[in-house]
């Protein structure tokens, strides 16, 4: 089996100094704990730009971060494609 790093490559990162990037949320209003287990899982499985940010109405498991919406969405689907596991995720922009 190939691994995850290997099927999304993705580096694009936004600017340092950049006050808006989108990213792929995999998980919305989970708490801190179960949310960073979560990103450590999909880290473990090769996804190693899963993160949690803290959001107004909980916590949120993200991955990426990208400076287009474009960008952001060709890495969603390919993700989908993937695994059923991403069905439900959908880009953020991030202010």
């Amino acid at each position: 089996s190939t691994p995850l790093q290997t099927l999304f490559p993705y580096t694009t990162l936004f600017r340092s100094g950049a006050n808006t990037f989108y990213t792929i949320v995999l998980a919305s209003r989970v708490t801190r704990t179960n949310g960073e287990a979560y990103a450590r899982n999909l880290k473990e499985a090769g996804l190693d730009k899963a993160e949690v940010i803290e959001r107004s109405n909980g916590a949120k498991v993200i991955y990426g971060r990208f400076t287009t919406q474009e960008e952001a969405k060709r890495c969603l689907a390919e993700l989908r494609a993937a695994a059923s596991a991403f069905r439900e995720g959908w880009v953020m922009e991030v202010r």
